[in-house]
């Protein structure tokens, strides 16, 4: 598949001054990606559906990935995660980390390194469709 894409270093010169950026689907995914991942080696671009040549249906009787669609060009530099490619994304935000701004998703008690790191995970890969004890953005997913 060939895009017409920009850079999104381009697209957000200021990417560097925050610590994250939020990406919503039309069909309510959200993913938060650090801008520190959105500007390294992986290369993230926005790519953009032309009106007069819109993509390939995702499936059988449903939309394609437009309007804008985040890829990256070398995403084994970076471990890229499925999660981290958002599709059918209508806005693109500055966010403060989610573990800021729905403090309850935080353990209460056991706050180990495993603790904590299982909880980066749920953050990168579940979050995205997936609320815990009713904090986080997605609406896709059991809450």
């Amino acid at each position: 598949m060939h895009y017409q894409a920009i850079p999104l270093t381009a697209l957000m010169p200021s990417l560097h001054k925050t610590s994250m950026v939020q990406f919503v689907g039309l069909d309510g995914f959200v993913a938060k990606i650090p801008s520190n991942l959105l500007a390294s080696d992986a290369q993230a671009w926005l790519a953009i559906e032309s009106s007069d040549s819109p993509w390939p249906s995702l499936k059988t009787n449903s939309p394609s990935a437009g309007p804008f669609y985040l890829v990256w060009l070398a995403p084994d530099k970076m471990r890229i995660s499925p999660e981290q490619w958002p599709y059918q994304i209508a806005t693109i935000s500055e966010a403060a980390r989610l573990e800021d701004r729905y403090p309850q998703i935080q353990p209460k008690t056991n706050r180990s390194s495993a603790v904590l790191s299982g909880m980066q995970v749920f953050i990168a890969n579940c979050a995205v469709c997936h609320k815990i004890n009713e904090g986080g953005d997605a609406e896709l997913g059991p809450f």
